[in-house]
C-alpha cells in the first residue's frame, strides 16, 4: 500500500511489482472483452475512441483507476488487438491526491494534487469529488502528444517542462533520483484560454509540425507519421476522413502567419 512516508525508490519499486500483477492477472483482458461488448451494445462508431474508467482495489490494498479506449493508433476498433488501457494508480498525501501513471521500470509520470485543484477551478467544473476529477482530466487528456523541455533547471534542480493537451497546457518538471529513477512530475494545467504567449508559440508550433507531417504522409512523400504527430493529428483531428490535403495547404498558411485557431 501507498503511503505518504515512503521514499521515492520505495513508491517506484511498489507502483511496478502492483502493475506487474495487474497485467500478469486475467484483469487487464477481461476488461478489455467488457470495453468491447459494451461499445457494441451502445452501437459506439467504431473510428470513435470512447474512453471507459474501471477502478479495482488490488491485494496490497492499492487504488488503481484503469483507462480503456480505442488504440490512437487504429483508424478503428475491430478486435482486442485495437483496445488500450491505461494504468493509473492513486493515493493520498499531505498534498491531496497524488497519481502515478508508469512508462517503464525506472520512470513514471507523477500528477500532483494541485494540477487536479487547478483543473477543476480553470475549467470550471462543478465536480467536487477528487476521484471524479481525477477521471474527468484523464478522459480529455490521457494521451501526452509532445514534449518541450527547458535549458534552465527550477529551484529543487529539476528541468522544467510543458506539454500542449486537449484543454490546455500541463506544466512541471523531469526529477532524477538515484537507481536511474525518472520522475515526470505534472505540477499545474493552465486552459488555452488563459495562456501567455510563451504557451501559444508553443501550440503553433506543434500544430505546424503535424499539419506538414500529415500533409506529406497523404502526399505520399513519407509512409508514417511520427509517434508525436500522430498523437497530435488525433488530438487536433487532421486524420478525420472531412480533412482534405488543400486544408492542410491552408492550416500551414495560416499558422505560419500567425492565424491559426485551432
Amino acid at each position: 500500500m501507498l503511503l505518504d512516508e515512503m521514499s521515492v525508490a520505495e513508491i517506484n519499486k511498489a507502483v511496478y511489482a502492483d502493475f506487474d500483477t495487474i497485467r500478469n492477472s486475467s484483469t487487464q483482458s477481461r476488461l478489455e472483452h467488457d470495453y468491447l461488448q459494451l461499445r457494441k451494445k451502445l452501437n459506439i462508431p467504431k473510428n470513435e475512441v470512447y474512453p471507459v474508467f474501471n477502478t479495482i482495489k488490488t491485494k496490497t490494498k492499492n487504488h488503481w483507476l484503469m483507462l480503456t479506449a480505442k488504440c490512437l493508433d487504429s483508424p478503428s476498433i475491430k478486435s482486442i488487438e485495437d483496445v488500450a488501457t491505461g494504468y493509473y494508480i492513486y493515493y493520498h498525501n499531505h498534498k491531496g491526491f497524488r497519481v502515478f501513471n508508469s512508462c517503464n521500470e525506472n520512470s513514471l509520470l507523477v500528477y500532483n494534487g494541485h494540477l487536479f485543484t487547478r483543473y477543476r477551478e480553470r475549467m470550471n467544473l462543478t465536480i467536487t469529488d477528487p476521484i471524479e476529477i481525477i477521471k474527468q482530466f484523464f478522459l480529455h487528456n490521457y494521451a501526452e502528444p509532445v514534449f518541450r523541455e527547458f535549458d534552465n533547471k527550477d529551484e529543487n534542480g529539476g528541468i522544467p517542462f510543458m506539454t500542449v493537451e486537449k484543454d490546455g497546457y500541463l506544466v512541471g518538471s523531469i526529477q532524477h533520483y538515484p537507481n536511474n529513477i525518472t520522475w515526470t512530475v505534472h505540477r499545474t494545467f493552465i486552459p488555452h484560454l488563459n495562456a501567455n504567449t510563451k504557451y501559444t508559440e508553443f501550440k503553433s508550433q506543434v500544430q505546424l509540425m503535424a499539419a506538414k507531417e500529415v500533409l506529406n504522409y497523404k502526399l505520399g512523400i513519407i509512409s508514417e507519421l511520427s509517434e508525436a504527430s500522430k498523437r497530435l493529428a488525433v488530438l487536433y483531428g487532421l486524420l478525420d476522413k472531412e480533412i482534405t490535403n488543400n486544408f492542410l495547404e491552408h492550416l500551414i498558411e495560416d499558422i505560419n502567419a500567425g492565424k491559426s485557431t485551432m
